[in-house]
């Protein structure tokens, strides 16, 4: 479960804390689940920016990093290549 107010991820008894962008994310990838989120729409929904390019890419790869970090025994987060990503 994922409490958007406190920034707080709640799975098997344990309590994750998230940063605010992380939850963003996660929010996004749970409405989507078992879909493709592509980058732009993650861009858009977490940084309030446009995809330039694909330039704008390298921002997204640092905070699925540090997602799958945190909570990535307990859900999976795939990159689909040059299209976006997924929670299975």
């Amino acid at each position: 479960m994922l409490d958007e107010d406190t920034n707080t991820f709640y799975i098997d008894n344990k309590i994750i804390q998230l940063t605010f962008n992380e939850t963003i994310f996660l929010s996004l990838l749970i409405m989507n689940k078992n879909k493709v989120v592509d980058y732009k729409d993650i861009l858009k929904e977490v940084y309030s920016e446009e995809l330039i390019e694909n330039k704008m890419i390298h921002k997204i790869h640092p905070l699925i990093h540090r997602l799958n970090r945190k909570i990535g025994k307990y859900v999976k987060i795939k990159k689909i290549r040059n299209k976006g990503v997924m929670l299975e």
